[in-house]
């Protein structure tokens, strides 16, 4: 397959997977990129992600860092799910802060894979580190022809 057709493949999986995700667009997470494999989310923190420390609440970070991972691993129109999933909080995050979640497949076996995501504010500040296993289930994302 071409680079144009993943490419294209991707941008589709990426469309498909977004329109269904409610917390992703309740949340303001945006796609911004996508690749086979690769994939980029944005979010402006708001202040009902706030929690009692007037920081981002973590479980938003792991949401979005886990939306990018999602991509990553569905892009190829291949459905996977989540095996296991851990995430390193480095700095906080503040209402305002827009953050970026780059997600990039770094291994991929016969049934399972792994993504890293790396959390940045608007600053290229390291927010948080997010690893995940996925696993292929039989189904795919989108139908082709």
């Amino acid at each position: 397959m071409s680079t144009d057709v993943k490419t294209t493949l991707a941008k589709a999986c990426t469309e498909a997977i977004h329109k269904h995700d409610a917390l992703a667009k309740h949340s303001g997470m945006v796609p911004e990129s996508f690749g086979p494999g690769e994939a980029k989310v944005s979010m402006t923190i708001q202040d009902f992600m706030l929690n009692s420390h007037g920081i981002c609440h973590g479980g938003m970070i792991f949401s979005m860092a886990d939306t990018a991972f999602a991509h990553a691993c569905n892009n190829e129109n291949q459905a996977n799910v989540a095996m296991d999933c851990r995430i390193d909080f480095l700095y906080p995050a503040y209402a305002g802060d827009e953050l970026i979640a780059r997600a990039r497949k770094t291994h991929s076996g016969r049934k399972s894979s792994l993504i890293e995501v790396v959390v940045l504010n608007q600053n290229e500040r390291k927010i948080a580190i997010f690893q995940g296993r996925s696993y292929a289930i039989n189904k795919s994302i989108i139908e082709q022809e």
